[in-house]
């Protein structure tokens, strides 16, 4: 039964990492120019004795019918640097939700990576497990 929840769950996990992206894509479609105009210090806790480490997040600003928006861009590390302009688009309906084009520098790759990597293991968990895991009667 452990086997069937962990496939379910990495599925699940791939599927949506997959469509993050494109969902965004989608929904952003208003360009903008933003700013780099700093970073956020994370720390990070090492895992299995690891020790932990300090983790920079780029800090986006761009400005909306006058309004000056700030986020924070959730994927680390980047290549963005201090000053750099960004050209990205963004949610007229919520300002605060952004897609970049570049996904290279954006790290939208990381997303679609690991979904590439977790829905076929998490698929091939759940064939493994209706095809040899459940006693035929």
């Amino acid at each position: 039964m452990c086997i069937f929840f962990i496939g379910f769950i990495f599925t699940i996990v791939g599927i949506f990492t997959l469509i993050y992206p494109f969902y965004h894509k989608i929904k952003c479609t208003e360009p903008a120019m933003a700013k780099v105009i700093g970073f956020e210090k994370r720390w990070s806790r090492g895992s299995k004795g690891r020790m932990g480490r300090y983790i920079y997040y780029p800090v986006f600003s761009y400005k909306v019918n006058g309004e000056e928006i700030e986020v924070e861009h959730n994927v680390s590390p980047t290549d963005f640097q201090v000053g750099e302009y960004v050209e990205l688009k963004y949610n007229s309906k919520n300002p605060c939700q952004y897609y970049i084009e570049d996904s290279k520098k954006a790290g939208n790759w990381v997303f679609i990576v690991t979904g590439m990597l977790f829905t076929p293991m998490g698929i091939l968990a759940l064939w493994f497990l209706f095809n040899y895991g459940i006693k035929k009667s």
